[in-house]
């Protein structure tokens, strides 16, 4: 990945983290409404009650290994399939025709799911990608950098895009 591969690698995973966070919080502010969202999505009792605690964990945990077990590509492989997960979710919530509670409260009001929600998470499952590459011999500026371009880009891509 050549001299700044590696602080690619850890910015994209510290994004990523910061991402999942960010959707895990608002889940959990969003905690007494979202088993009805998921309801409406298709999800069936008890299922949704299950999934709305449940989820925003996963989120956390997937998070906080992305960057505390940095040097393993397991984290980043795990955010790449929950990515994915949510994806054909997504796809079955546009197809239903009902907003999506990706990032809970924050953006349930305000945005339905459509194809931007779907290229967000392409990105964001991107980022996943590049994330399971080696961080060995990453440097501090570069990853800095990195990361601060990547979370405005990612903030972006969540709060427009979708």
């Amino acid at each position: 990945m050549g001299p700044l591969g590696p602080a690619i690698a850890l910015g994209c995973r510290i994004v990523l983290a910061g991402v999942l966070a960010v959707a895990a919080v608002a889940k959990i502010v969003d905690r007494h409404a979202l088993p009805g969202r998921l309801r409406a999505m298709g999800v069936a009792r008890p299922w949704d009650a299950r999934l709305a605690a449940g989820l925003p964990v996963v989120e956390l945990v997937v998070a906080a290994a992305l960057v505390g077990a940095a040097r393993s590509p397991l984290p980043a492989v795990a955010a790449v399939v929950l990515l994915g997960a949510f994806t054909v979710f997504l796809i079955a919530s546009v197809r239903r025709g009902v907003p999506c509670p990706c990032f809970g409260a924050v953006r349930t009001a305000a945005a339905a799911s459509g194809a931007g929600a779907i290229v967000r998470n392409g990105l964001l499952m991107a980022l996943g990608v590049i994330a399971t590459g080696s961080i060995d011999g990453a440097r501090p500026g570069g990853t800095v950098v990195v990361a601060v371009i990547g979370a405005a880009a990612a903030a972006l891509v969540v709060t427009r895009v979708a």
